[in-house]
């Protein structure tokens, strides 16, 4: 297969390219290249919020593997916002116009960072990002990837991953139960290349949660069944479990508390010290969902039903 590789230039996707070039061709793109890649792989430099950028590094490819979001470049925060919605849509916008049948985005379970390790998350949990970049570039790919995918009888594969790290890395800092190995996460990209293989239907969406042994504070979901066939070989069951400063791991916490973004803890005053607050209009109140909102929304906003 002809594998369309996006941020190219990371770490993970150079890792996953070296892996992956010996039985594929391969076409990388990024905004830029700063080592040379492995021989026979095919380099386009550009921004994928290019249209003909977008279309000139799909053509003739069989799937397309956005890397992008899983380590993003420095980027301010409203170039995040644009790059990783504007230009994750032109990439599958024209990959479909081209034909492409498959893609695999990469993105992070970080989005679940702020909820506690006790809590059973899998695959049916809605993300909760932070206002923060990395989380906003795999958010944003992910919503304008998945109703890309549901308008074409295309193959859409989502994996979420912890975060990865090399040996040096694990050698030099303290455990992180996030953590996942860089070649777990290569493995977990072969597999996704398989289930793509399949047929694709229209509206196919699949997300997998990538994530290391029974220690990881994401337990294995979808992944590790049979059908997807991801198995980590790095557990870290050598290292001692250490609890990262402000990692939310109270059992019983208040499910409120636990949802709520963990900067508005901090820097927002209660409702009653602020000068002013939003006001808020419900349509519909009579109905439960309406009632439920009400409530949870009073002590933020002036709330009208």
């Amino acid at each position: 297969m002809l594998l369309a590789v996006t941020g190219a230039n990371g770490r993970f996707a150079r890792a996953v390219i070296s892996a992956l070039a010996d039985q594929h061709s391969i076409r990388a793109i990024d905004l830029r290249f700063d080592e040379a890649l492995p021989n026979g792989v095919e380099t386009m430099s550009g921004d994928i919020r290019d249209r003909d950028l977008a279309s000139a590094a799909t053509m003739g490819a069989d799937a397309v593997l956005h890397l992008a979001p899983v380590a993003i470049d420095v980027m301010d925060d409203s170039t995040v916002v644009d790059t990783f919605s504007r230009g994750s849509f032109n990439l599958v916008d024209m990959a479909i116009e081209q034909g492409v049948p498959r893609f695999l985005l990469g993105s992070t379970l970080a989005m679940f960072d702020r909820l506690p390790a006790d809590w059973r998350v899998d695959e049916h949990w809605r993300p909760r990002p932070e206002p923060i970049p990395d989380q906003l570039a795999a958010w944003l790919s992910e919503l304008s990837m998945r109703e890309c995918c549901r308008t074409a009888a295309v193959r859409g594969v989502c994996l979420r991953f912890g975060q990865i790290r090399t040996d040096k890395e694990i050698a030099t800092t303290a455990f992180d139960r996030r953590w996942l190995h860089i070649d777990d996460a290569v493995e977990a990209v072969r597999c996704g290349l398989r289930r793509l293989e399949e047929a694709p239907t229209r509206g196919s969406w699949e997300i997998y949660h990538i994530t290391s042994g029974d220690r990881a504070k994401i337990r294995g979901g979808r992944a590790r069944g049979d059908e997807f066939g991801y198995r980590p070989a790095h557990d870290f069951s050598d290292l001692k479990v250490e609890t990262p400063p402000g990692a939310p791991v109270v059992s019983g916490r208040n499910w409120r508390e636990a949802l709520r973004p963990a900067h508005t803890l901090a820097d927002t005053p209660p409702a009653h010290a602020r000068p002013s607050r939003r006001r808020v209009v419900i349509f519909g109140s009579a109905g439960p969902v309406a009632a439920a909102l009400a409530e949870e929304l009073k002590d933020d906003f002036i709330v009208r039903q």
